[in-house]
């Protein structure tokens, strides 16, 4: 019998945020689902490469890891990034902490 994490995967495109995710339970998500569906989790804010400053040395810049929406630097969700706050003071995506995942 497939899981309703297996199902929200087949009938959804990759990389596409869904809602149907946020319903999928706690233990799916701490299997072997978890990159699939943390593509497709509406909550994922991505950051992309922005302008860094370098030094003599040229450093080449670390691609920094998306973040979670739900972990924001004062406990408002999205309200931090909506104000102009950076995605770079949410908590990381990752499936250690992962509020879904709970």
């Amino acid at each position: 019998m497939p899981t309703y994490a297996a199902i929200v995967i087949d009938v959804t495109a990759p990389d596409q945020p869904v809602l149907a995710v946020l319903d999928v339970p706690a233990w799916q998500w701490a299997g072997d689902y978890w990159p699939d569906l943390a593509s497709r989790c509406p909550l994922r804010v991505a950051v992309g490469d922005g302008a860094r400053s370098s030094n003599r040395l040229h450093l080449d810049p670390l691609t920094p890891a998306d973040r979670c929406g739900d972990q924001s630097p004062d406990g408002r969700g999205r309200a931090w990034l909506d104000s102009g706050g950076s995605p770079l003071a949410y908590g990381r995506c990752a499936r250690g902490g992962c509020p879904l995942a709970r």
